[in-house]
């Protein structure tokens, strides 16, 4: 009676290993994953089923498996895979790859193959465990998507490039208007429009020269804006300004960018054309800090600074209404002081 017992307890194990070795061959060949195990002692390979199938090689297998198998690699990748399967067996080192894979019948794949030491009671390796899978869907769809935001990163630059060259013209024209026209305050106001539509045209130049297309390097940013200004200022006026910049590297979006770009120049070009005017020798300072969650820009000059019977006149002057609307539009907080000079404060959450 004990022998039966025994006999149907081995029947049911057989039964059972029987089912997970089914199961086994049935994940692997839905996954697509090969296994194999190298004995380092008896320095013996065994192959799985559906690592067979993956090379194209039909069982029994005479020849030597590890060197039938790295001829299924390109020969710039066998060297790889050779080096990091010895680092594996005699330094315990696992290796993950994705590499291109060719099998027997031609058939052109990618796979990942990975592999990892299995240690003995003493902690030294005694046997590598792997396993190579048919990742070629996956790699042929990453690749598909790679290329599809190359052309859309190649088409956003363009657009890019078409808005800036076409806000370029605008200025140009306007800048021709400007010169042909003999009403100083039209001429005067044309001028001031073109320097806007230089602050727009320049976050364009910026986007179509990066290689993001959300967002652009404020820092960089300002730093080309001032320059621009002061370079316009410089034609036609005696004072001498002397910039200091102290701009600290700072990302702000897209959506913020032109807002941003317009408020500044309004302020900038204020410190010019009025802090500064009529100095022997002008300071601007510009300083960009990240404080918390925001970025803070303050804008400084030591002209006299705003009387109150200027604030009045300037209330309804359009540049500073364009302070006000943009910084309303951005969700910034502008602050204004005129103690020893004029100081703007922006601050603006990111």
């Amino acid at each position: 009676m004990a022998h039966y017992t025994q006999s149907n307890d081995i029947a049911e194990i057989n039964r059972r290993l029987e089912r997970s070795e089914r199961m086994l061959a049935d994940v692997q060949r839905l996954s697509k994953t090969g296994g194999w195990e190298y004995d380092i002692d008896a320095d013996s390979m065994f192959w799985t089923d559906e690592l067979y199938a993956l090379h194209g090689f039909n069982k029994p297998y005479t020849d030597n498996l590890i060197a039938s198998s790295l001829n299924c690699y390109p020969e710039s990748v066998r060297e790889k895979i050779l080096n990091a399967f010895i680092l594996c067996k005699n330094e315990g080192i696992n290796y993950d790859m994705v590499v291109p894979f060719t099998d027997r019948q031609g058939n052109r794949k990618w796979v990942r193959t990975k592999s990892w030491v299995v240690l003995d009671p003493d902690g030294k390796p005694a046997k590598v465990v792997g396993s190579v899978r048919d990742v070629t869907e996956e790699v042929t769809a990453e690749n598909r998507i790679i290329a599809a935001l190359k052309e859309k990163e190649i088409m956003l630059a363009e657009i890019h490039h078409r808005v800036k060259n076409n806000l370029t013209i605008m200025s140009g024209l306007l800048q021709l208007q400007a010169m042909s026209n003999e009403n100083p305050e039209i001429t005067q106001a044309l001028n001031i429009s073109v320097d806007r539509i230089n602050a727009m045209a320049m976050v364009h130049e910026m986007l179509y020269e990066s290689e993001e297309f959300s967002y652009i390097r404020l820092n960089e940013y300002i730093k080309r804006l001032t320059n621009k200004i002061a370079a316009d200022y410089d034609q036609g006026h005696l004072t001498r300004v002397k910039k200091q910049l102290d701009l600290r590297p700072i990302h702000i979006e897209i959506t913020q960018a032109i807002p941003l770009g317009l408020l500044l120049n309004e302020i900038i070009s204020n410190a010019y054309k009025h802090g500064l005017a009529n100095m022997e020798e002008g300071i601007l300072r510009i300083e960009l800090l990240e404080v918390d969650d925001a970025c803070r820009i303050t804008v400084s000059d030591n002209g006299p600074g705003f009387r109150q019977t200027d604030r009045q006149l300037l209330s309804g002057n359009l540049g500073m209404h364009l302070i006000k609307t943009l910084s309303d539009q951005l969700g910034a907080s502008v602050d204004v002081t005129s103690t020893q000079g004029t100081h703007y404060v922006i601050t603006l959450a990111r």
